[in-house]
């Protein structure tokens, strides 16, 4: 009876973490060939959206000309929609990355489905296509939830084959020497728009990105979302624009979610912006 029960336990773990961990690492091949097959960079951020750095982070984007990939945690959307919207509008691409950003390691099966379920609709609210959802599970890794909920609704997983681990980093030059070394077509860049420690600031994250959108100009690559670098969709080059690059604060005008008295306003229409993306394609 002992052994059986252990042969349970065993083929229980199995299914939870080794299997979801060995078809993970299919899945990342698959998806870092599909994009080397597009001579692009992309350039994506996690756990934001945050009023300072990712205000800052839009703001180097539009000068530069370049499109990224924003992977979002619903409780930073809940409270942040004015900078998730802005997002949106500036025609940036937005992506899963759960509600509280729970290592799928160590959590259940329960709290795993809740977390990722409760962050996807939250950032569901901010999609304007009609194209699957793009999902980037917390901290890269699978357990047999995150599969089911990956296969089930068919999210699109995303990974990355550049983390210069920005969170980690005091120095821009450190993020800027990682990334530049690594610097090819087909290269997805792991950055950081948000921290988990209140206390943590994303300034070098902001000052690398000022360079690194420089470097990427003058290496004659093109950047691309990655919707875009997957599909057929056209990809941007930002040579032309190389060199113009000041942060300055995104100004109320360009975010429709506007602060009036201390309070956020209205709700952005994704109805409207919908009707007029595809209006423009």
């Amino acid at each position: 009876m002992i052994e059986i029960t252990t042969l349970v336990l065993l083929a229980g773990f199995a299914a939870y973490i080794p299997i979801p961990w060995a078809l993970k690492s299919l899945m990342r091949k698959r998806f870092l060939r599909a994009v080397a097959s597009r001579n692009a960079v992309c350039l994506t951020f996690d756990d934001g959206p945050d009023r300072e750095s990712t205000s800052a982070i839009l703001q180097l984007l539009e000068k530069a000309g370049a499109k990224a990939t924003f992977f979002m945690l619903g409780k930073n959307v809940e409270k942040y929609p004015e900078i998730a919207a802005a997002i949106v509008e500036l025609g940036h691409e937005v992506g899963e990355h759960s509600y509280e950003h729970t290592h799928p390691w160590t959590s259940g099966p329960i709290r795993s489905m809740k977390d990722l379920v409760r962050g996807g609709r939250m950032v569901d609210r901010y999609r304007c296509s009609d194209e699957p959802a793009l999902f980037r599970p917390p901290y890269g890794k699978l357990n047999f939830v995150t599969l089911l909920y990956t296969l089930v609704l068919r999210k699109r997983l995303v990974f990355w084959n550049v983390n210069p681990r920005d969170y980690e980093q005091d120095s821009p030059e450190t993020i800027v020497r990682h990334v530049k070394e690594r610097i090819a077509p087909g290269t997805v860049i792991l950055f950081h728009d948000g921290r988990h420690d209140p206390s943590s600031s994303c300034e070098a994250t902001v000052l690398a990105l000022k360079a690194i959108l420089k470097e990427i100009a003058n290496s004659g690559l093109a950047t691309a979302t990655v919707g875009e670098a997957l599909g057929k969709h056209p990809i941007r080059n930002i040579t032309s624009r190389a060199g113009r690059f000041e942060a300055t604060p995104l100004t109320p005008r360009r975010i429709r979610h506007r602060h009036r008295e201390g309070s956020i306003g209205p709700a952005i229409n994704n109805t409207e912006i919908l009707s007029r993306k595809r209006t423009m394609h």
